[in-house]
């Protein structure tokens, strides 16, 4: 992206087929795997389709979340998630 977001840290936009990447994330102290998990997740959201429930759409659904748990180094991004979001109430990735 063209400028750092603290909360947001990918996109996938359905429209332009694009998926973009938070320029927070271009730093030393983001270890490259994790940004290969953002990255992850949103493709997952290229091969999971968000579901109209009652109205509502569901982006992270179960099938989704079991994909996202076969990242290679899924439970040491999901700590380093919290960890950071602890320090600075930063990252999540956001439903797209």
């Amino acid at each position: 992206s063209q400028r750092k977001t603290r909360s947001i840290l990918g996109h996938h936009d359905r429209v332009y087929e694009t998926i973009t990447i938070s320029k927070s994330l271009d730093s030393q102290q983001v270890p490259e795997w994790f940004v290969e998990f953002i990255l992850y997740h949103e493709m997952l959201h290229i091969k999971h389709v968000a579901k109209m429930i009652n109205g509502r759409r569901y982006y992270h659904t179960a099938a989704f979340r079991l994909d996202e748990r076969r990242f290679a180094k899924f439970d040491e991004a999901q700590r380093w998630l919290e960890q950071v979001a602890r320090q600075r109430r930063v990252p999540r990735t956001r439903a797209a």
